[in-house]
């Protein structure tokens, strides 16, 4: 998705014929740096499904008590 920002691509590496990734470290803070709000609502939607799966993990785990 970022491959179409200008912004983004001019510090990442030049692709070449043997296609390699940049370091996941870099990348991410050259991101964060230029498409902040992506970055965030990447965050947030990861952390949101991490939640939902954790929550579901638990449920199996309670104990419902009613009248």
């Amino acid at each position: 998705m970022l491959q179409e920002d200008e912004t983004l691509m001019k510090y990442m590496p030049n692709p070449t014929t043997e296609f390699k990734l940049p370091d996941r470290t870099y990348f991410w803070n050259v991101a964060n740096t230029v498409q902040n709000n992506y970055v965030q609502n990447v965050i947030k939607h990861a952390n949101d499904l991490r939640m939902k799966a954790q929550d579901e993990v638990n449920h199996g785990n309670t104990i419902e008590i009613s009248d």
